[in-house]
């Protein structure tokens, strides 16, 4: 048998065994064009290739420059009671790394610089949390923010860059339908103090009026239960230049007037330990530095005096919440200029948690967590000692927006959680009366939280705590909707947090929570807003990591969207809609009121635009994010006109005019039917020979067989309903058409429309279309 040829030299050894020894020169020759390479790679670039890092540098990992904290150009090291330290800057400017740098530094006795240790040293979680947390700036800046839970989160749930946060995404170890069944039977938690808190003091006709730039009604504002802080009421947000929707936001009333002092009187003196951070407010122009945390819209530089006024919190997302404060302050300003008797002061509320219970067990799990007994002796704890004893038996819940303010020792909280005892309720506090269903008490609803939040970490054992709870009743959807928000100091909500957990609470995350959001067919902000800048920038990140997944290898693998004859794969292409975009190339969608609905439907079909509705499927297909919707043509009607088996009654006709929560039967899917072609001219082998061509033709656009009428934002299976469920936008003008063609069938000749009516769907990798049920969303729909 030959041997293949092992050789130093090509031209020695031809045909014969390797030698049993090799020439030192010839093997360095060889490899010299390696070395030299090894060389210039070491002197050219700081970090060492990933190919060459295991034989340069393995001996020594800690040198590496890819641990090392980021350092200034005349560092060098200094070696201190066999420790090894790096000068760094002290500034806030680097990132986020530098800022876990700079608490972890300490001082060279001899020399007075400020060295960092390694980075094992300054990557500890507690450095890391205080980081990212205390030294970022409530709006703007480039860190990235951590929640006060976010070490807990981090062992138990997939984490994801967020909104300029780290959130936790998905719970590692329940799924969908182990949540959902928690959401329904028992009780679920999610952390939702990203939820950025806007303050805005003044007269209340001050108040008023900045909100009513940015389009809200006074009607909602100055109702007597909202006004006396009983009530949170949510509202949509516009822009007060223009109509712009920017976000929904939840709005509360201070209960009291309340007293607005300069800096210097808010803020303790800092002591040695402890010093006034900086903060920099970002509101698209020039980056302002002020040593107070409070933003007014006013000059920076001037204190405001003493006075008092009114004050009103508002919640926004992340996503607008930059966005929502530049318009609140143009709009303060406006106000000022037109000869308000008060300059309303806009600034942004910091260090508040917000912890939302959902499910039906909510208000019985908390009274676990914040007994009767442990709070202090006054009005709002005697409400609550009945609230916990009605809902200990039956699933009561208080009217929806109900506010409650508590105020309870901090060692009811400890520090390590335990299990949550079971609530003692004497049985003569179960038979008072319940006149708190239908009349909430307006004595109950003021709080220490609205003088001025604790910047406490931890917070010291016997002092006073206070606690606001925010019930949400949750409507048809008491299940999934209904539950408590508790708002307190950022200090104590990780305790709190621990007691819930271990009295049997689900933790949500943000993908968690929106996948439930789509079970039953809720919107949420920013997903399913393509109105809104948030809900396009959220839009065009989903794009961007759907075209990563489809670009990668192999690409056999690669669905042909064009074979398939999708228009929009990636992302909801609104400018194929008729109607749908107006001279800023933004989607226009009708958000109408539900009494509109129920009072003016013919108009609301006739407006311009997209209408916002909710879908359920009608057979077994399932509708995902990005499915197309289409319209049904003529004969499709008639085909489900002529089979008659619309309905489950003897006349079929009217079933059509179901209840608003049920749609109405279709009959079998076998009976209607519908795939798309193959659209050969798209084939890869014919579009890669129509581009070798000198002359290549341009190919064919794209188009189904059935007209293109929405898009769904968010859909998935839900558990709830039993089939596919989802959110979407369709053009009003085909959806009024076919609304009014439906109504001629089911024989409504006195002005009514049906409430559901069906099209087809179908999804981005698919070649069927699926009948699915549509029906007008009002813009009151969702909590948050």
């Amino acid at each position: 048998m030959d041997a293949k040829r092992f050789t130093g030299r090509r031209q020695e050894f031809p045909g014969t065994v390797p030698p049993i020894a090799i020439a030192v020169e010839d093997f360095a020759a060889e490899r010299a064009d390696g070395a030299q390479d090894l060389f210039e790679a070491l002197g050219q670039v700081e970090v060492v290739p990933r190919h060459l890092r295991r034989r340069a540098r393995s001996w020594r990992p800690v040198g590496l420059s890819r641990c090392r904290p980021p350092v200034v150009a005349d560092a060098k090291v200094v070696r201190c009671k066999r420790r090894r330290y790096r000068r760094i800057a002290v500034d806030n400017s680097r990132g986020d790394v530098c800022a876990a740098a700079v608490i972890a530094s300490e001082k060279i006795p001899s020399t007075g610089a400020v060295h960092v240790r390694v980075r094992k040293h300054w990557r500890r979680p507690a450095l890391l949390l205080r980081a990212h947390t205390s030294l970022t700036p409530v709006l703007g800046g480039n860190i990235t923010k951590y929640l006060g839970t976010h070490v807990w989160h981090a062992k138990r749930t997939h984490m994801e860059n967020l909104w300029n946060y780290r959130l936790a995404g998905r719970n590692c170890g329940l799924g969908t339908r182990a949540l959902y069944r928690a959401t329904s039977r028992y009780c679920t938690m999610h952390d939702r103090s990203y939820m950025q808190a806007f303050e805005i003091f003044g007269s209340d006709t001050a108040i008023l009026q900045v909100l009513n730039y940015c389009g809200v009604a006074k009607q909602r504002l100055m109702s007597a239960e909202a006004r006396s802080g009983t009530r949170r009421v949510r509202v949509l947000l516009y822009a007060c230049d223009e109509n712009r929707l920017m976000a929904p936001a939840l709005i509360l009333w201070s209960p009291a007037l309340c007293t607005r002092a300069k800096p210097e009187e808010q803020i303790d003196e800092p002591s040695s330990e402890e010093e006034t951070l900086p903060f920099v407010v970002d509101v698209g122009h020039d980056i302002v530095i002020e040593e107070d945390v409070q933003m007014s819209s006013g000059k920076l530089h001037e204190a405001p005096t003493i006075e008092k006024g009114w004050k009103l919190w508002i919640w926004v997302h992340p996503a607008a919440a930059e966005e929502v404060f530049v318009n609140l302050v143009s709009a303060a300003e406006q106000v000022a200029s037109v000869g308000s008797d008060t300059r309303p002061h806009v600034a942004a509320v910091p260090r508040l948690g917000f912890l939302e219970l959902s499910g039906p067990k909510a208000v019985e799990v908390l009274s676990r967590v914040v007994p009767p007994e442990a709070c202090h002796t006054s009005a709002a704890a005697e409400l609550w000692q009945k609230v916990v004893a009605a809902c200990d038996s039956t699933r009561l819940i208080p009217p929806d927006g109900a506010v409650l303010a508590l105020e309870m020792e901090e060692s009811a909280l400890p520090k390590r959680g335990g299990n949550a005892g079971a609530v003692r309720v004497s049985g003569a506090a179960g038979t008072r009366s319940r006149d708190w269903l239908t009349h909430w008490p307006a004595d109950s609803q003021y709080s220490s939280l609205w003088d001025a939040p604790s910047s406490k970490e931890d917070g010291g054992n016997g002092s006073q705590l206070g606690l606001l709870l925010i019930f949400r009743a949750g409507g048809k959807m008491a299940d999934c909707a209904a539950g408590v928000d508790v708002i307190l100091e950022t200090g104590a909500f990780q305790r709190l947090w621990l007691r819930c957990y271990f009295a049997g609470c689900r933790a949500l995350g943000v993908r968690d929570r929106h996948e439930l959001l789509s079970d039953a067919a809720l919107p949420e902000f920013p997903f399913d807003f393509p109105d809104t800048p948030a809900g396009q920038q959220q839009a065009d990140q989903e794009a961007a990591e759907s075209i990563c997944r489809f670009k990668r290898r192999p690409p056999a693998k690669r669905p042909n969207f064009e074979l398939l004859g999708v228009r929009a794969p990636h992302q909801p292409d609104w400018g194929a809609l008729h109607n749908a975009m107006d001279l800023h190339q933004r989607p226009q969608l009708c958000r109408m009121s539900q009494l509109s609905l129920l009072s003016r439907p013919r108009s609301t079909f006739s407006r311009s635009g997209l209408l916002p509705v909710t879908l359920r499927s009608a057979g077994r297909g399932t509708p995902r994010g990005r499915c197309h919707l289409y319209r049904p043509s003529l004969m499709d009607l008639e085909q489900i006109k002529a089979s008659g088996f619309v309905g489950t009654t003897d006349r079929p006709n009217r079933s059509l005019s179901v209840s608003r929560t049920q749609p109405p039967l279709l009959g079998p899917p076998e009976a209607l039917r519908l795939e798309e072609p193959r659209h050969t001219m798209h084939r890869l082998r014919r579009q890669r020979a129509q581009e070798t061509e000198q002359e290549a033709k341009k190919m064919p656009e794209v188009s189904a067989i059935r007209p293109l009428v929405g898009f769904v934002t968010s859909g998935s299976f839900s558990y709830r309903h039993g089939c596919g469920a989802g959110v979407g936008a369709v053009v009003a003008s085909d959806l009024g058409d076919l609304a009014q063609h439906a109504a001629q069938h089911a024989g409504m000749s006195d002005g009514r429309m049906p409430q559901w009516i069906w099209l087809w769907a179908r999804n981005t990798t698919s070649l069927v279309y699926f009948p699915v049920w549509a029906q007008c969303l009002p813009d009151d729909q969702g909590f948050g």
